[in-house]
């Protein structure tokens, strides 16, 4: 529920969007710490202005991808074929609770018979 609260928060009005940009971005003792909207620039330094440049923007999202420990090809196969096991597992184990159930009701309804 925070989530959809601060999803809504940015939705609202530039001041929100500011004041909860300084909320998300400061440190947990600092909650007591004001920003000062009028210059985009929060108390403790970070900048909340919107971004007009798309190039600049894509510069910036290219350089903080390449900062990213990506999985190797081993780790990657791993998560897969523990993922598509897990998948199975819960499946089978649903069939097993559907087909249990079906029993049981069955037993149920055959006994007004």
């Amino acid at each position: 529920m925070a989530f959809g609260f601060r999803a809504l928060i940015f939705l609202a009005a530039p001041f929100s969007v500011c004041l909860a940009l300084a909320r998300l971005t400061m440190p947990p003792g600092n909650a007591a710490r004001r920003q000062d909207c009028r210059n985009g620039v929060t108390s403790t330094g970070y900048l909340t202005t919107a971004m007009t440049n798309p190039l600049q923007f894509l510069q910036e999202v290219r350089a903080e991808a390449s900062k990213v420990t990506w999985p190797s090809r081993k780790e990657t196969m791993i998560t897969t074929v523990l993922v598509l096991f897990m998948v199975l597992l819960a499946s089978l184990f649903f069939v097993v609770v559907d087909w249990a159930l079906r029993l049981a009701v069955t037993g149920l309804l055959s006994l007004g018979h």
